[in-house]
């Protein structure tokens, strides 16, 4: 598949929203959100964030770069992407042995700046469309690397530049997410099943989201928008 990004405006011609087509996720945490990347080492982080690293091509890498220049796409050596991403079938990519592979993160904020709650309709979602209806499973579905997405973001223009805020995932064939955790392991050790008690639970406490902690992260740039 190859990926390809359009922009929608409003009448002025400002830039409302944005949707990449055909991108292959890596690294989707939306089920539950990750903290920020300069949070990632702490103990106890308090911002965190939904994201997701989609896999594009040269083109697209440069029409995102060209808007958003304080969210630049990451360029990587082949042998560097390989190695990170650890894909299992590398037929999903539209050229395994291209030199150089392109990837933008896409992310919305959990929360404000000032710690309170970002509104609910503002917490990204991921969708399926199964008998030609959308459905949602951001809660049932784990989107494994190498799942191939179309992304909707919303656009915010100010006077810091232009900046993308990840709503919703769309999948288009979905590679299932394995966490290698058997709940039959934790029966043998514990003589049984166990009921969790959920009532000490953080919404926001830790976790990777949809997939693990490898200690590997896009670089982030230290931008000025106000969200």
């Amino acid at each position: 598949m190859t990926a390809s990004i359009t922009f929608n405006k409003d009448s002025k011609g400002n830039i409302t929203s944005a949707i990449v087509k055909d991108a292959l996720a890596f690294y989707c945490k939306i089920q539950k959100p990750s903290p920020i990347y300069e949070e990632r080492t702490m103990h106890n982080p308090t911002q965190f964030e939904y994201t997701i690293d989609l896999l594009v091509n040269e083109d697209v890498a440069d029409e995102w770069d060209e808007v958003f220049a304080k969210q630049p796409s990451k360029k990587m050596s082949a042998a560097i992407f390989k190695e990170k991403f650890k894909l299992e079938d590398e037929s999903v990519l539209d050229d395994p042995n291209a030199k150089k592979f392109y990837l933008i993160k896409a992310k919305q904020a959990a929360q404000k700046k000032d710690g309170s709650p970002m509104h609910p309709k503002m917490r990204p979602r991921v969708a399926q469309v199964v008998d030609g209806k959308p459905v949602d499973i951001t809660f049932s579905e784990l989107v494994g690397n190498g799942s191939s997405v179309d992304v909707l973001l919303n656009i915010n223009q100010n006077d810091f530049g232009t900046f993308s805020y990840l709503s919703r995932v769309k999948v288009n064939s979905l590679i299932s997410y394995e966490s290698g955790w058997s709940d039959k392991e934790e029966e043998v050790f514990l003589g049984g099943t166990m009921e969790i008690d959920e009532r000490d639970e953080a919404p926001m406490a830790g976790g990777s989201g949809n997939q693990p902690d490898n200690g590997f992260d896009m670089e982030e740039d230290d931008d000025d928008d106000p969200f």
